[in-house]
């Protein structure tokens, strides 16, 4: 939530000074600030709709591959990711329409946000990790109620 706040407040302070800025000539104190902004709307921006984006596949997969489909591993927070995918990608579009575009036109490149799809094959890989780790994980969990102690740390020792 605190992320998704952040995204929202610098993106506010970018569309407020986006008319100032983006004139032929901008004052060069005012422009720097602007890209300082936006250089950190993007990173804030990457940052979170990637962990989030990793969290709902993985929480997806997890139900495919264990419970047919269902959400059965904690529902409420799996509809609350698709909500915050689903709006920090529109924030994203939002910002790279009023501001990354026009920036990325006058040369001030990497100031574009990533958007879901650019972010798909990485996603795909780290949920892959992620699943492999949380399968480990219970699998190790359960050894270790069995008192197997050396088995659960065989299983884990790929993750360490």
């Amino acid at each position: 939530m605190r992320a998704r706040l952040a995204v929202v407040f610098i993106l506010g302070r970018l569309l407020d000074h986006k008319a100032a800025v983006l004139q032929p000539k901008p004052h060069k104190r005012e422009l720097g600030k602007f890209l300082e902004h936006a250089g950190l709307f993007v990173r804030v921006m990457d940052s979170t709709l990637g962990e989030t984006l990793v969290l709902q596949r993985a929480l997806g997969a997890l139900g495919a591959r264990y419970f047919d489909g269902e959400r059965v591993l904690f529902p409420q927070a799996a509809a609350n990711l698709d909500e915050l995918v689903l709006r920090l990608g529109e924030i994203g579009e939002l910002y790279n329409r009023a501001v990354g575009e026009p920036l990325s036109a006058r040369k001030h490149a990497g100031l574009v946000a990533r958007t879901v799809a650019d972010w798909e094959p990485k996603v795909t890989e780290a949920v892959e990790q992620t699943v492999a780790y949380l399968v480990d994980r219970a699998k190790a969990e359960a050894l270790l109620v069995c008192g197997e102690v050396n088995a659960a740390a065989d299983v884990m020792a790929k993750h360490v």
